[in-house]
């Protein structure tokens, strides 16, 4: 299926797939670099919505922004639960 190159495991393994992401949110979504993306996110995904009247792209900034913001505490539930 097309779909199938999109599966990050078809290029690496399991391991080192979860390292690029724990080390993701150890570093960038943490901190200073986290609450500017995560104000920089919100206000294009209000300005997209409210003066370009393009809905699409303001959800797709918003939900990034939850990303940023949920993501990094849910990686430390996760790692604490399992270890």
């Amino acid at each position: 299926m097309p779909i199938d190159i999109f599966n990050p495991l078809r290029y690496m393994n399991q391991d080192k797939y979860e390292k690029f992401w724990t080390n993701l949110f150890n570093t960038l979504l943490y901190g200073f670099w986290s609450r500017f993306f995560f104000i920089i996110l919100i206000i294009s995904g209000f300005w997209f919505g409210v003066r370009q009247r393009n809905p699409t792209f303001a959800v797709i900034c918003l939900v990034l922004a939850a990303l940023i913001a949920y993501g990094g505490g849910m990686m430390d539930m996760f790692r604490h639960l399992s270890g």
